[in-house]
């Protein structure tokens, strides 16, 4: 059963807006005509009918369970190689037994060179990793009513929990200021803003998923190519609320060697001059069922980037954006459908946290416009996203990835638009998993599982 979408509601999710969406979504939620299966005369499927007898008000809870929007603020330099990501979840809390609710906020990556240690070693599986870097992953769930939307636009967020203090000042659709206070733990002060020129790439969205009637997703980029500067201080404190390794029920981990440096005191990382990445994205469609695979390389100093977007069950949100400023200073782009490129994990290795295949090397290759591209991506080692607090967040993984990228675009005439070479770069897997290991039932073989 394919629904309708109310044009209005198309319409505003479209537009590249400053603000939080979930304010709006609680509207036309309680409204609930966002969409409509309605007016259908072809034979459904055996889902569609199941979906078809649920009623309307129970439809409606699954509709802002699924509820998802993430701003995810990345920083990539040999300093730090990570990210700072907020995403609000099943907001209105319900069937709680089966998920959690609420902003959850995710501080995650490797410091001190990782990416250049991790390819100057042979550590590419995931207990050598964590035995030869620094690395660390911090997570906290702020239930929502600790967390206040504000500003004119709704575009704030002030949270306040167990002795966090979260602040996130989206100054303009490109600049966000960053502040997390761990008491005791972790600081975090930064400031995210897109380079001179970069465009805003136009919110794309994908309605075609086949999950649950009206499940759709938008992606919008405002900054895929961004500078960073701040500093993030690493507390002795942290270590008392941390695993030595990810997996265990504690998503929380810090590795031995950076466990090494706090037991001495403080770490210091500064941020000032990290190539930056920057995305909103929101939109209804259940965790079990939702995956992504995508890769970013915002590379500053070239004035170029590209960001990968694949997502499972659509072709809509499944692109290449590539970008790059001329000789006379003017930003280009080139948004290159699905059905122009081919994209292959050409190398996977199994990770045993996970309990899935991940990549360790992707190839792209795309022709449009006249225009070609050329892509190898190599994954060096990821940090692991898991977390066993429910049965819907503990089937599902997403999988950080601390990468190297080459790649060139040419244009019609056959001449290098763009050449960049082993460019730090980063992206993420996610897909649901079977937390207790039956042979990774999503994962049988190591081919790109969508």
């Amino acid at each position: 059963m394919k629904p309708n979408f109310h044009s209005e509601f198309l319409s505003s999710i479209g537009s590249p807006e400053l603000s939080w969406r979930w304010p709006s979504y609680q509207n036309w939620l309680v409204r609930e005509d966002f969409c409509s299966t309605g007016g259908q005369t072809d034979i459904l499927p055996p889902l569609s009918v199941v979906w078809k007898a649920v009623p309307a008000g129970l439809l409606n809870k699954f509709r802002s369970a699924a509820f998802i929007e993430w701003r995810y603020y990345s920083v990539i330099s040999e300093n730090f190689h990570g990210i700072c990501g907020f995403s609000l979840f099943n907001p209105e809390n319900h069937f709680a037994g089966m998920s959690e609710g609420g902003l959850i906020c995710i501080v995650a990556g490797a410091v001190d060179g990782a990416a250049s240690a991790l390819k100057n070693s042979a550590a590419h599986s995931a207990g050598e990793q964590t035995g030869k870097i620094k690395e660390f992953c911090f997570m906290h769930v702020f239930p929502m009513d600790s967390v206040i939307f504000h500003g004119p636009q709704r575009q704030h967020v002030s949270a306040s929990h167990q002795g966090l203090e979260l602040k996130i000042e989206q100054v303009d659709v490109q600049t966000a200021e960053v502040t997390l206070e761990v008491e005791g733990r972790l600081s975090l002060r930064m400031r995210h803003q897109a380079v001179r020129g970069c465009p805003v790439l136009a919110p794309v969205t994908g309605t075609d998923f086949q999950t649950i009637p009206g499940a759709h997703w938008t992606v919008f980029n405002p900054s895929p190519v961004a500078r960073v500067d701040g500093q993030l201080i690493i507390r002795p404190g942290l270590l008392n609320f941390s695993e030595t390794a990810p997996g265990v029920h504690n998503p929380n981990f810090i590795s031995p060697p950076l466990a090494e440096k706090l037991y001495e005191g403080f770490v210091k990382v500064p941020l000032d001059g990290s190539a930056g990445y920057y995305e909103h994205s929101f939109g209804v469609n259940p965790m079990p069922l939702h995956g992504w695979d995508f890769v970013f390389v915002p590379t500053p100093d070239a004035h170029a980037g590209l960001v990968l977007q694949t997502y499972r069950g659509s072709e809509q949100v499944t692109y290449l954006e590539i970008l790059w400023a001329e000789k006379d200073g003017e930003w280009q782009t080139l948004h290159i459908p699905h059905s122009d490129f081919q994209s292959e994990w050409t190398e996977t290795s199994w990770h045993p946290v996970m309990r899935v295949h991940v990549p360790r090397k992707r190839v792209l290759k795309a022709s449009h416009k006249g225009y070609t591209v050329e892509i190898e991506n190599r994954v060096l080692g990821e940090i692991p996203f898991v977390r066993a607090h429910s049965p819907v967040v503990r089937h599902f993984f997403i999988s950080e990835e601390l990468s190297y990228t080459s790649w060139t675009l040419k244009d019609p005439q056959g001449r290098i638009c763009v050449e960049v070479k082993d460019a730090l770069s980063g992206g993420e897997t996610a897909r649901g998993r079977w937390f207790y290991n039956l042979n990774g039932v999503f994962s049988i073989n190591a081919q790109k599982p969508f």
